[in-house]
């Protein structure tokens, strides 16, 4: 049986998922929460600044084949599409300033 990616949407407080947020890059992660870079995305489990405990991650490219390797690399992490995040952050700005 051949396991696929299939989105699905869910919702979700963008405030919260940033602050348990792994955003991965080419070579390394980022704390979505303090701004920490250079972070070993492939095991780290918690950031070593703040101390947060990471539950989802984002990659900075959202083609198919990377989220489903990363998918197999950190099965721990639920997959989020980083521009639904950063749209979500927006907005939640936006109301605060507008609202």
């Amino acid at each position: 049986m051949a396991h696929r990616l299939i989105r699905v949407w869910h919702l979700l407080d963008s405030e919260e998922v940033g602050k348990q947020l792994l955003i991965i890059g080419e070579l390394s992660g980022e704390c979505a929460k303090c701004r920490a870079v250079g972070l070993d995305y492939k095991q780290v489990k918690e950031c070593p600044k703040c101390r947060t405990i990471f539950h989802y991650m984002a990659s900075r490219r959202s083609a198919g084949g990377v989220v489903k390797r990363l998918t197999k690399l950190r099965p721990d992490l639920v997959p989020i599409e980083l521009e639904d995040f950063r749209s979500g952050e927006a907005f939640d700005k936006s109301q605060g300033l507008f609202g």
